[in-house]
């Protein structure tokens, strides 16, 4: 197996399979499982595992336990110290965000009234994560008018090459049909389907490496859509 491309990051790998990495940082590992071989290499042989590791009640009990075991007690001073100036770089601590966002809504909203102004609404937006995760089965529930965006990723995707992609409804029937998909720079794939569109159940996403007729050369993501 291939060295951690950021040892850093690859340290949160251990947290994040016991569902116990905190949710600021899950995007941060996530992010960098897409440029990691390693790291996206042992997320998908372990999914499984992980799923038993997050899902089972009597697992996550003992470690919630563990995590709260290890926590050292806080005065209430030193916890809203440490919750407005953490030890990060001045533009990114909490006190910092909210005088800036004090001082931009007014112009902000200045600025939504004049171009909005007599125009229509945009349709929302909802996105559903199929990247390398260690966690169950996404879903969602479509809003009406919303646009759905898929976005996932696929074991040693090169940005340079073409790739089969396919969607198929709860019924296995092929929505959607690219032979020629290509991922973008940073290894991850969009795919946007109009909310109406979609029907409730399970749908599959299929991903295929043209050149590799082994089973690494095919990966299939599961979402479920709510009713």
């Amino acid at each position: 197996m291939s060295a951690c491309t950021n040892e850093t990051d690859g340290r949160l790998m251990h947290a994040y399979e016991v569902g116990r990495l905190p949710e600021e940082d899950v995007a941060r590992f996530e992010e960098h499982c897409m440029t990691c071989p390693a790291c996206f290499e042992e997320i998908q042989a372990f999914r499984g595992i992980t799923n038993l590791l997050v899902n089972d009640p009597e697992i996550a009990r003992l470690t919630t336990n563990a995590t709260r075991a290890d926590a050292r007690p806080q005065s209430l001073r030193s916890r809203i110290t440490e919750a407005m100036w953490p030890k990060t770089n001045l533009v990114l601590r909490p006190a910092v965000a909210y005088l800036a966002v004090a001082l931009l809504i007014p112009l902000a909203y200045r600025g939504i009234k004049e171009t909005t102004s007599g125009s229509s609404s945009v349709a929302p937006v909802q996105t559903v994560e199929l990247l390398a995760t260690r966690r169950s089965m996404p879903t969602l529930q479509p809003k009406p008018g919303a646009q759905v965006v898929l976005r996932f990723s696929f074991s040693g995707a090169d940005p340079e090459r073409t790739y089969r992609v396919a969607l198929r409804t709860p019924g296995h029937e092929t929505v959607y049909r690219d032979d020629r998909f290509r991922f973008g720079h940073n290894v991850v794939g969009y795919l946007s389907i109009p909310a109406a569109q979609m029907e409730v159940g399970v749908y599959q996403l299929v991903i295929e490496d043209p050149t590799d007729p082994t089973p690494l050369g095919r990966d299939t993501l599961f979402f479920e859509i709510l009713n």
